[in-house]
């Protein structure tokens, strides 16, 4: 897995500049803690980037093996994680949206580990938590929050406290961070300006530049489908699985709005996009039996992704 991850972004290694958009210009809660590291020359931010998209590969496949997310236990979570986000320019460095993608995972992963019912009340909070603070990176994010009080209503906790929990785990970061901005700047304003600035809408992007549009075609295609193929087979499943798909489900539909809806911000979100697209595809991959024309499908998709990211070092 490192070793392909290495091949895919030699070209990234080789010309640094070409990949990394400036992150400059990007406001969030937590800049005045996290902002000297977009700072950094392009080549260090493209090693940390790449360190950190590792970590969360692995986290994915750690996840999928330890929830029982899909039948086999396999590296394909990551793989597909990887493959996901490699077809934008800025998505190779390191980004505050990657930062939150990580306390995103830690959210979900928790929120995953109430099922069992043995500690609901802390892991809701939990993953209110976590995801809190991967909105602090992000902002986007925190619309995600909807995801966790649907998963309370899927798997019919009926204890009250529950909604309540979550909700205070997800406000706790952002109240402290609130009386940090009011004690050390002596208002709130720049703060305000920052979640107005994240949620103001301009237009639908259906059509996004024509470089990345057969690209985001071709995945939106394998979505569509292997979306299909989940829904068929969904009555094999398991109460649980079909429960977990249905959230992971909800939490792509709901990062695809934000891509359609911020397009100022719309490369950033990909990586949102990206984390239930892997488990999505890994379903798909390794349920379907052996048959030529889904490896073609499959190699399609790599092949496709591995080009859209040597393509700017050769036209650069």
């Amino acid at each position: 897995m490192c070793n392909r991850s290495l091949i895919l972004w030699i070209p990234v290694f080789i010309k640094p500049e070409v990949f990394i958009v400036s992150n400059n210009d990007v406001a969030f809660p937590l800049s005045g803690v996290f902002g000297f590291l977009f700072t950094l020359p392009n080549i260090v931010l493209v090693i940390l980037g790449f360190i950190l998209f590792l970590i969360l590969a692995f986290y994915l496949a750690w996840i999928n093996s330890k929830h029982q997310l899909t039948e086999k236990r396999n590296y394909l979570p990551a793989l597909f994680f990887i493959l996901s986000t490699a077809w934008i320019l800025g998505m190779q460095g390191l980004s505050p949206s990657l930062f939150g993608t990580l306390f995103v995972l830690f959210s979900f992963d928790r929120f995953f580990s109430s099922y069992n019912r043995t500690k609901v009340i802390s892991s809701l909070f939990d993953a209110g938590i976590f995801m809190g603070i991967g909105s602090l990176f992000y902002i986007p994010y925190s619309v995600l929050f909807i995801i966790i009080w649907l998963g309370i209503f899927l798997f019919r906790f009926e204890d009250w406290r529950a909604w309540l929990v979550s909700l205070f785990g997800f406000l706790t970061p952002w109240v402290i961070t609130y009386g940090l901005y009011f004690y050390f700047t002596g208002g709130i304003a720049e703060l305000n300006q920052m979640i107005q600035s994240a949620f103001t809408f301009t237009e639908f992007l259906l059509f996004p530049t024509p470089k990345r549009l057969v690209v985001l075609f071709g995945a939106l295609l394998l979505a569509l489908y292997t979306s299909y193929y989940l829904l068929v087979n969904m009555k094999s499943m398991n109460i649980r699985s079909k429960r977990f798909f249905y959230l992971l489900n909800w939490a792509l539909i709901t990062m695809f709005i934000v891509y359609l809806t911020l397009p100022a911000t719309e490369k950033y979100v990909i990586i949102g996009v990206a984390f239930p697209l892997s488990f999505l595809f890994t379903n798909y991959f390794s349920q379907v039996k052996d048959k030529w024309y889904y490896e073609v499908i499959f190699l399609v998709y790599l092949v496709g992704m591995i080009i859209s990211m040597y393509i700017p070092f050769f036209t650069a």
